[in-house]
């Protein structure tokens, strides 16, 4: 698992600090475990393309014990109707610390959403124990944070406007302190075999003033490489530098399409070719490794502005050109073109297939699993028409899976 879920665990925490027992099972994993236990309230955290999982899951739950279910994360949050369902007892809207011990009192209302936590240093550590129970997950090198929590962006194919809608008249932007953030790093890598730290942040260099202070601190107390997520609009030289001399060896940026014209009114990015050539030539003058992130198969656009995307990415010579395919997901403004689509009909992953029926469908699924690689290797470009036309998908899907492992290694500079 590259990912460590820290909502879970935050969730973990703020429940044991208040006297509550928690355990964590996994769908798929020993069913006695959970009879054995005998829980009161069994919660979720769901994201769309997986609901229906959860759904039937906690319906066979219900048949063999009693308890209170809580349906929360990105799903609930945007489609709180799952309610509906016979085995849904209760859904926690958004961020849960302060919903969660509602639903401990079991309240008459059905659907939580409470306030946001504006300073985020109140917040307890997550809870690692929840997940380190398992050696795997204890051992493994790379240990995730986050140091902020909202995103001041408008993407039209997020879900981030719906956030900021829902909490209307608070402040969605909100960052720990420095001294609080590298406070966590600091016991973790006292306590957990650590060799490598993940930030998990939508864009972790939206405050300047911010980044810099984590920096010096981080270079001073820490001194272990890490990762992040930045946008090249907001990176300059000083951003870059720091960043460099703090330890940050590798990054993820989101370019989403090579065409002027889907990048800035379609998907509103507000960043210009110029910005992102330069934002990466910074990358590379200081030694960070990075990773570009693109969107394909948009159906405002055809295999010739996939294959534009493609070509800004050769020239901007990332270590790992990653493309996920368009999907329109109900209730975000790009996804609302479509009405026609279900929340059932979502997919739960990106990066297999379309949903749509978009122009050229096959060269551009195709495209997506060659992506990196001729990202890599761009000799290979010249060779496209005639790689796209061939009918050799399950030999491209091991291609890309290679690809993004060789990626990995130069990213995690060995940690995994």
């Amino acid at each position: 698992m590259k990912y460590e879920f820290l909502g879970l665990m935050y969730l973990s925490q703020i429940l044991k600090d208040n006297g509550v027992i928690v355990r964590l099972h996994t769908i798929g994993h020993d069913l006695k475990q959970v009879l054995e236990w005998q829980p009161d309230f069994i919660g979720c955290g769901v994201m769309t393309g997986s609901q229906n999982d959860y759904l039937n899951y906690f319906r066979m739950l219900k048949e063999k014990m009693n308890f209170i279910s809580v349906f929360g994360g990105p799903h609930p949050t945007y489609f709180p109707k799952i309610i509906e369902e016979n085995c849904v007892d209760y859904v926690c809207r958004g961020e849960g610390e302060r919903a969660i011990l509602k639903i401990l009192q079991k309240p008459k209302e059905k659907i939580i959403l409470e306030p946001l936590i504006e300073d985020l240093d109140k917040i307890p550590f997550p809870d690692r124990e929840l997940l380190y129970q398992d050696k795997k997950h204890r051992n493994n090198p790379i240990k995730h944070f986050i140091a902020s929590r909202g995103c001041p962006y408008n993407c039209p194919y997020c879900y981030n406007n719906t956030n900021m809608k829902l909490y209307q008249g608070q402040k969605w932007t909100r960052f720990r302190s420095s001294e609080n953030v590298i406070r966590e790093v600091k016991e973790v890598i006292n306590k957990y075999p650590t060799k490598f730290v993940y930030f998990q942040d939508d864009t972790f260099i939206m405050n300047k003033e911010w980044i810099l202070k984590f920096c010096k601190l981080y270079q001073k107390e820490v001194k272990m490489p890490f990762h992040c997520i930045v946008r090249l609009d907001l990176l300059d030289e000083e951003l870059a530098l720091n960043l460099s001399q703090a330890g940050c060896i590798c990054v993820r940026c989101a370019v989403e399409s090579g065409n002027d014209y889907i990048r800035q009114n379609i998907l509103k990015r507000g960043m210009t070719k110029e910005q992102i050539k330069k934002g990466t030539e910074l990358l590379r003058k200081y030694g960070i490794a990075f990773v570009l992130q693109n969107i394909l198969g948009l159906p405002q656009g055809g295999l010739k502005e996939d294959l534009e995307t493609l070509d800004l990415n050769i020239a901007c010579k990332p270590t790992l050109g990653w493309s996920s395919i368009f999907q329109p997901y109900p209730g975000t403004e790009l996804g609302d073109m479509f009405p026609e689509v279900s929340i059932d009909d979502i997919n739960d992953n990106f990066y297999d297939d379309s949903i749509l029926n978009i122009s050229e469908k096959e060269q551009r699924l195709r495209l997506q699993k060659l992506f990196g690689l001729i990202c890599h290797f761009p000799i290979l470009r010249v060779f496209l028409p005639i790689l796209l036309n061939l009918k050799f998908d399950k030999l491209y899907k091991k291609l890309w899976r290679w690809n993004n492992k060789r990626a990995d290694k130069i990213l995690y500079k060995g940690t995994l």
